[in-house]
Order: C-alpha cells, then structure tokens, then sequence
C-alpha cells in the first residue's frame, strides 16, 4: 500500500476545505496539513446568510464551523486572508499571493465559486462581509430590486418582505426557481411569493443598472421597462473560482475536471463548489453547489488521499426555506424533467414530487413533507413507471 502523503495542502477553508481537514485526522493521518483560504476569518457556514435573516448574522460565532478547540485538535498549519495565486503542479507547490511558496505532497482544491456580477452597483451574497452589507440595506431601504429567480434570488425576496421591504425580482427565465424545481414548484413558488407581496417581471433581462444608494438606483430591463428602486441585489449564479490555475495544466471545465474519485491529476483532488466531478450513479460529470455535496466531498477526499480509492457516488440533496415552506429535494432535477405528484398532505398543503429522465427517477422534491421526502429519497434510480404504479396503489 503507498504511504500517505507527508504534507497535504488544501486551498480553501470553506466547508468543503475544513470537512476533508477532519475527515484527515478522524482517520488517523499524523502528517502536516496546510489550510490556505482567502478570507480573514475561520471556516463557517454559508447556507445561512441567505435562509435566516441577514441583518440577525451578528458575528463569526453565529455561522463558524468549528470553535478553537477543534481547530487546535485539526492542528493546522492555518494560512487565513492570503488566497492562492498558483498551482505549481510540476514543482508541487501552492503559490500564495504574498509569493510564499507552500510544499505539498497531496493537494486538495477548495476554492469554491464567486458569484457572477452584473455593471453598477449591484450586491451579491457570499460572505460574511457580503451578508452585513445586504443586512445594512435591508434596514435603510424601502423597496429592493433582485435580479435572479434562483435559489437564493428566492431566498433573498423572502428574507427582504419579512424585514417589511418591498420587493421586485426580475428573471429572463418564465417562472422562480423553474430550471431547478421544474413547472409545478415554480408555479407554486410563485403564488407563494405574490401572496407576501412580492412582484415578479419574467421573460427579459438586465441591460443596465444606474444609480446609488444615495439617491436610488435605476433598473433597464430588455423589454424597455425602466425600474426605480433604493438597493439592488444581484443573485444571478456562482462560477467557480479557477483563475489561480490557469497555468497549472489541469483540465478547467465548469470547474475542476475530476474523475470519480474526484481526481484531477496524480496526488490532486477538488471537493465542493469547485468541483466538476464524474458521478457513476447518474453517469455524468456533476458540479454541485450544496452545502451537504461540501462536506461529503471532502470526506471523500480525504478516504482517497490515504488510499481508500472509493468512488464518491452521491444522491445530491439541498434544500430552501422560503417564509413557512421547507423545499428539499434529493438527486437531480431541473425543468426539463417529466414531473409525477406521488403524495400529497392536505392539512399543510405539502407534497412530493418524483422527477424523471427517459423513464428513470432522477429526483425527488418535498414541500414540508420532509418525514415523506426520507422514504422517497429511495426511489431515486427506480422505473418510473413502477413507481407511479407504486404509489397509484397507496
């Protein structure tokens, strides 16, 4: 068996980067780890800048993901607010910004994604900092303009009308959260969000964005119509931050081209949103911005540098809290999917979805049913027509 690597070094202390730190040591691994991120502060949680309310995200105690004790059990060479500008794959060293050079002899890359911005001023949500300031502009503004009816531009509008902010979102797609939840939880979405309040304007895009905070902002849309607001909130999708290695060799393709051991060359791994890795349980290269992908990844990643040689096959899961709704969906789904409603709870209007592709379960999508959504989770992979037949039956 090959000896484990004496010094690993992971790029990116997020919960991706910190789950394979402790995933190292709960298996046993003695050896020096270095964990490089660029913000200043220690891991912590992300889903919840966006699913409890932003201005309520006082400090770093309220999201982190692991206190002093556990960072001191992890004993880490810790590299916090200095981002890796190179790969040196050849060399088998991490350049940081400052020009330090750090040795590895496994490296893990755990960069995660950036949020994609549009011209002017409008914010986007991926940090602590990030949170602050749309919590600051939640407080001062009367009305806010979101542009993207995704999964967060989703969460952002629910978060704004329960702080009593008006609420316009903008999206070129037909309905919210359509490529992700499909027609039926788009449709519901939507009545959902009308009935808080807020407006929706589907079908055109963004062509400017003037103003600031100041004196209020001015949305162009592609149809012509002109939008006043006082903040603007830019929720439009992550790319995966891969800039830093664009000289190292490896193969750059929505992310970080891994195999099924989320392998990107000899000795290198990428775990999280930075991953674009092949997934044998659905046959396709995958890359997932989960918080639950996160963690499970790193653990992976973690068995395959001390030789587990596992294939990381998951049943993707995440999940949206939207005002008193839960949305959890296990597997994968988008709008494209044929769509069969298998359970139904007429005392809190929840249900269950199954999602299908060319006869097969892909997916499975609960509307506060989640004791229901645990047992549908095994349907994934299943005839399609065997579990309509299933459940016609119940």
């Amino acid at each position: 068996m090959t000896p484990p690597p004496h010094r690993i070094a992971i790029v990116g202390a997020s919960a991706a980067g910190l789950s394979t730190c402790q995933a190292l040591r709960d298996n046993g691994y003695a050896g020096e780890i270095a964990l490089i991120g660029a913000e200043p502060e220690p891991p912590y949680d992300r889903p919840p800048l966006s699913k409890t309310r932003s201005d309520t995200v006082a400090c770093l105690t309220d999201v982190a993901l692991a206190d002093e004790a556990e960072l001191g059990r992890l004993d880490l060479d810790l590299r916090l607010g200095t981002a890796a500008s190179r790969l040196d794959v050849e060399g088998r060293q991490v350049i940081l910004d400052s020009g330090t050079a750090i040795a590895w002899d496994a490296c893990v890359i755990a960069t995660g994604a950036a949020p994609v911005t549009l011209p002017g001023n409008g914010m986007t949500l991926r940090t602590l900092d990030d949170a602050a300031r749309i919590g600051a502009a939640l407080r001062a503004a009367r009305h806010v303009t979101i542009i993207g009816a995704g999964v967060l531009g989703c969460e952002l509008a629910a978060l704004a009308r329960q702080a009593g902010v008006a609420v316009t979102v903008l999206d070129p797609q037909a309905g919210p959260m359509l490529d992700r939840v499909g027609r039926q939880v788009s449709k519901r979405l939507k009545a959902l969000h009308q009935g808080h309040g807020v407006a929706f304007h589907f079908g055109n895009g963004v062509e400017t964005i003037q103003g600031n905070d100041a004196h209020g902002y001015t949305v162009a849309t592609s149809d012509g119509t002109r939008l006043e607001t006082d903040r603007v909130l830019v929720a439009i999708g992550c790319r995966p931050t891969v800039g830093w290695l664009a000289d190292s060799g490896l193969t750059l393709d929505n992310g970080v081209f891994c195999n099924a051991f989320c392998e990107a060359a000899p000795g290198i791994y990428a775990a999280g949103d930075v991953a674009n890795w092949h997934n044998p349980r659905f046959g396709r290269q995958m890359r997932i911005e989960h918080r639950m992908n996160a963690t499970e990844q790193g653990m992976a990643v973690a068995a395959n540098i001390l030789g587990a040689r596992r294939v990381f096959d998951p049943i993707p899961f995440f999940w949206s809290d939207q005002y008193d709704a839960k949305i959890q969906v296990h597997g994968v789904i988008d709008g494209s999917c044929d769509e069969d409603l298998l359970e139904t709870n007429s005392q809190n209007g929840g249900f269950v979805i199954a999602y299908s592709r060319n006869g097969t379960v892909d997916g499975v999508l609960g509307w506060n049913m989640a004791r229901a959504l645990r047992k549908a989770r095994a349907l994934v992979g299943q005839d399609r027509s065997a579990v309509i037949t299933q459940f016609a039956r119940t």
